[in-house]
């Protein structure tokens, strides 16, 4: 069975704090009630660990960290201080070999629409995962082959995710998926297509980014949906496995 590195247990304090900074500067700029907000712009209740604290008695112990008279930096860390313990025993933190992983890929069907969704973990912490893009190729291909057992017939593939804003993400898809991208609403956040941009590549809080979040009120890099053909992928992903094989060295980003 293979190995996987774990997110350190202090991303996952850091993070809730960034979540509460930024949901209390909702709050605080459009009036929106805290208990939607943490609904619908924090991923927090995916994270909750399965089968343990109920998620309406974490609301009502977070929500009243959040309501006190203290600043909103003071509110943030203690609601961080609390739900970021309990988010390190959760969903993020589980095992990852509960999936199939190609590299730090891996895929969902969907029958019913005749296609796959792409989902992308860093399995290469401390290093990016899109380091060694021959490598990338390389499992890509593999995940392609795994696709095409399944009992329906792969039509398409889809991706959401901030990643979708990356040059080096893009390459791994043929031009149609680029030119097809679209913007996903801000209205719901609530997921790591929108949050994963805030953990850098050894599994640490990204200060840089985090910083201009709280500066702005800005993501910087906004999530985004994309699709194409599954064939069109699975060309693409052949024909730089193929060249990958052929010239030896990473392929250069």
């Amino acid at each position: 069975m293979a190995s996987y590195p774990r997110f350190p247990e202090i991303m996952f304090t850091d993070t809730a704090r960034l979540h509460a900074r930024f949901l209390l500067r909702r709050h605080r700029e459009t009036g929106e009630p805290i208990l939607r907000l943490i609904e619908t712009q924090t991923p927090w209740k995916a994270q909750m660990p399965v089968g343990g604290l109920p998620w309406e008695e974490f609301l009502e112990r977070v929500i009243a960290l959040l309501t006190t008279a203290d600043s909103e930096p003071a509110r943030a860390e203690a609601a961080a201080r609390y739900a970021g313990p309990i988010f390190a025993a959760g969903r993020l933190a589980g095992d990852p070999a509960i999936h199939t992983w190609f590299g730090s890929f891996r895929y969902d069907t969907h029958p019913e629409r005749e296609g796959v969704s792409l989902h992308i973990r860093n399995n290469s912490m401390p290093r990016s995962c899109f380091e060694d893009r021959r490598e990338c190729f390389l499992r890509l291909r593999d995940l392609c082959a795994h696709a095409r057992t399944r009992p329906f017939a792969v039509r398409t593939i889809t991706c959401g995710s901030w990643l979708n804003d990356v040059p080096v993400f893009l390459s791994f898809f043929p031009p149609a998926y680029a030119a097809g991208l679209a913007a996903s609403p801000p209205e719901n956040r609530s997921g790591w297509g929108w949050w994963g941009q805030f953990i850098d590549k050894t599994g640490h809080l990204h200060a840089g980014r985090a910083a201009r979040l709280l500066a702005t009120g800005e993501f910087p890099h906004p999530r985004k949906e994309g699709r194409c053909s599954f064939d069109e992928f699975e060309a693409h992903v052949l024909r730089h496995a193929g060249d990958a094989i052929r010239r030896g060295p990473p392929l250069l980003s």
